[in-house]
């Protein structure tokens, strides 16, 4: 690292206590020292934390501490200073590196309450990259310490950030790489610095979050190089700063408590701000914005200098999120020393309901659970009932003691959750089963695959929904016409989704699931050739929470589900040929529970429930192939009536190997 002015500390004891150091020079003892958490030669610097906090006296002053420090690569290193004084530098983690090969990554440097005389710095490299370093400072002071979130004197600096709670600190930049400055990030919180920087290539993103900041020069880049670029992001109200320049971009991102005739950025330097060329975007940020048609908010009011740029032509613009349009247009008013923006409307997208948005998103959620809970359906009636009788004719057939078996199944369904989902589905399980005494036992593989069409009033989605898991089945003998069914299942649900909200949108989730069913029946003989089988389930689903990043840069997020249902039925098998029967039955289904809930960029609204009772009415065939007892078919078909209605198919095939 160059040298540096000499600092302001004079400091000649000092309490700065230095915890995690392996390495020092020279010896504490000996007066202003050089810390490092880890120092290596031939070999990374890794994993090392450094903690710097204020105490009792001790013998030694702190010039410069290294998180990790190497000649090949510095990497996941920690400075942590608290109350600390530092003369020099802090520098999270620093190597040595070697051209095309990175020197510097994933360190983290954070500073509060503290004094550093000349810089701060996430990871520093002389030849290699520097990458994926962060420097967190609140209420820093000193000498106007510079700060880096990566610097390279001869590779590239890409995607590190510097976050700025507040400070008096000097020059601020996130990446300054010799070959190349990526994807760095400045996010300034609170009451922050003065900075500028000048790095080739492309330049970093700088975001203000919040107000009350006083700022100095605000600078994307010094020296205008053709392919340069550099962002500014906005979000908050009452920022001060001597000038903004040298940015391609303006994001005004306008948040939920910006009130007509608020100025969000007052410049006092005197200076020209040039817009020329300059894009300019605004965002309104959440639902509850408190603009309406006809107000008026000053984006950027130049006390004592000008904006130029505009040549006096207005930028009209049009943003919709996931819940509002919003039309607007830009000029400079007011001698030249105000850039203003006018709204001329602000409506619901598409004059949808917030709440409609919301819980059409959030049906895609009520469709998983439905495809998972009809995978569990489909497990405990035709998945074990294959397994069970593949197992039997294998065994009564004297072949293998373990035996194939493969089911299919349709379904065409529509589901009242509040408003109504509409679902096309396909279910498959396949495994190898065979007897252990009186009992079926089997492992299978289960699949489901489906579309869906979800109505919410006048809002029509649709999208499609793939699951995919394991499964272990049982069909357990009790004796005296008893018997119990188990099946416990984990697998991966996935859904999109699609819509037209004032445009296209679209999305897609996934999450796990894990489920549980047990049931417990009874067989009763009529006669020679009839029987009842009465039966009792509970049936248990859980898919965890997870979010979609859906179109327009909206987030849902997904809280976890779970599904408890019942089901209470009845069949009547009769005999018609040695192993083939054919059957009816009837049941009653009921849900408990089971709503999806969840938010669209932090906004509620109605959580569709699969919640109800439903009954149903099946027909069933089991045939046995007349010149081959080893080869079986079965088809059963299902009608649903109330929450849940519509119709259900299922066949199979088992053949005693």
């Amino acid at each position: 690292m160059a040298a540096a002015c000499p600092s302001a500390l004079a400091i000649v004891g000092g309490t700065t206590h230095v915890e995690g150091y392996t390495a020092s020079d020279p010896d504490p003892a000996a007066g202003s020292t050089t810390f490092y958490g880890a120092k290596t030669e031939g070999r990374a610097a890794e994993g090392a934390t450094v903690t710097l906090t204020d105490g009792t006296p001790v013998d030694y002053v702190v010039d410069t501490v290294y998180g990790g420090w190497s000649d090949t690569l510095a990497t996941g290193n920690t400075v942590i200073a608290d109350q600390a004084e530092v003369e020099k530098y802090i520098i999270g983690g620093y190597g040595l590196g070697d051209t095309d090969l990175v020197a510097a990554d994933n360190n983290f440097v954070r500073v509060t309450s503290s004094r550093v005389g000349s810089s701060v710095c996430g990871g520093v490299g002389d030849y290699g990259d520097v990458e994926g370093n962060t420097v967190f400072l609140d209420h820093v002071t000193g000498d106007e310490p510079q700060v880096y979130g990566g610097r390279s004197s001869a590779g590239e600096a890409r995607n590190n950030t510097v976050v700025v709670a507040g400070g008096e600190l000097g020059d601020i930049v996130a990446g300054n790489g010799a070959a190349g400055s990526i994807d760095n990030h400045v996010i300034l919180v609170g009451k922050g610095p003065s900075f500028e920087y000048e790095v080739p290539g492309r330049m970093d993103t700088v975001r203000i979050i919040g107000g009350a900041m006083d700022l100095g020069r605000v600078s994307g880049y010094l020296t205008v190089v053709p392919d340069n670029s550099a962002t500014l992001d906005i979000y908050g109200t009452g920022v001060t700063a001597t000038s903004i320049e040298n940015f391609t971009t303006l994001n005004f991102d306008l948040c939920p408590c910006l009130e007509p005739g608020m100025t969000i950025v007052t410049l006092d330097g005197g200076e020209i701000t040039d817009l020329e060329g300059v894009a300019i975007n605004l965002t309104p940020q959440g639902h509850s914005t408190q603009l309406e048609k006809g107000s008026t908010v000053t984006l950027i009011r130049s006390t004592n200098g000008s904006i130029t740029g505009l040549d006096g032509r207005n930028v009209s613009f049009r943003t919709t999120d996931f819940f509002t349009t919003f039309k607007g247009t830009v000029a400079v008013e007011d001698d030249d020393k105000a850039l203003v923006l006018h709204v001329t409307d602000i409506r619901e997208a598409g004059n949808i309901p917030a709440g409609d948005i919301v819980k059409s998103v959030l049906e895609t959620r009520a469709q998983s659970t439905a495809m998972v809970n009809g995978g569990a359906d489909f497990m405990m009636s035709n998945g074990i009932w294959h397994a069970r009788h593949a197992a039997e004719n294998a065994r009564n057939q004297a072949r293998a003691a373990i035996a194939p078996f493969v089911a299919v199944g349709g379904s065409r369904l529509r589901y009242n959750t509040g408003s109504h989902i509409k679902s096309s589905g396909f279910n498959l399980a396949t495994g190898l089963t065979g007897m252990v005494g009186g009992n079926a036992l089997a492992a299978a593989f289960e699949y489901g695959d489906s579309s869906y069409d979800s109505y919410v009033h006048d809002l029509h989605a649709n999208g499609k929904g793939r699951s995919w898991g394991g499964a272990l089945l049982g069909d357990w003998e009790l004796g005296a016409g008893w018997h119990m069914d188990t099946v416990a299942r984990v697998g991966k649900v996935r859904n999109t989704y699609n819509a037209d909200i004032d445009g296209p949108v679209d999305g897609r989730t996934s999450s796990t699931y894990a489920g549980a069913s047990i049931g417990f029946g009874n067989v009763q003989q009529v006669g020679t050739d009839c029987e009842f089988d009465t039966y009792l389930r509970y049936l248990y689903t859980r898919i965890n929470g997870g979010h979609a990043c859906l179109s327009r840069g909206s987030r849902a997020r997904f809280r976890s589900v779970n599904a408890n249902r019942t089901v209470l039925g009845t069949r009547f098998l009769y005999a018609v040929a040695e192993n083939s029967r054919i059957y009816a039955g009837a049941g009653w289904l009921q849900q408990y529970g089971g709503g999806s809930h969840g938010t669209v960029d932090g906004v509620s609204g109605p959580s569709p429930s699969l919640k109800g009772a439903s009954g149903f009415f099946e027909l069933g065939t089991q045939l046995a192939y007349p010149d081959n007892r080893n080869l079986a078919f079965d088809f059963n078909v299902t009608g649903w009536v109330g929450t849940q209605r519509g119709v259900s198919v299922g066949a199979g095939v088992r053949y005693a190997f």
